[in-house]
């Protein structure tokens, strides 16, 4: 999900990993509209390697129920690896 390039209608993220799935490249939010966690840390952080293979399990879950339709209609087949 990295991206490069600006895109300044995404929130800055105010944390201090880099390795979230939801970053892109200038260090914005591709998940969130307001990362101003009054709370604490970010409840949606997430490291890419544990996105990665998240996804590919729910990929895996969709073939093996038939739903290929699922992974057609999404792209999930596309998706970028590392």
């Amino acid at each position: 999900m990295k991206q490069t390039g600006r895109d300044i209608t995404k929130p800055l993220c105010g944390m201090e990993w880099g390795d979230c799935f939801a970053l892109n490249g200038d260090g914005r939010c591709e998940a969130l509209e307001d990362t101003d966690f009054r709370r604490g840390t970010c409840p949606f952080y997430k490291p890419i390697d544990q996105e990665m293979m998240e996804c590919a399990a729910s990929l895996e879950q969709l073939k093996e129920g038939g739903r290929e339709d699922l992974v057609k209609k999404y792209g999930m087949e596309k998706q970028k690896t590392k």
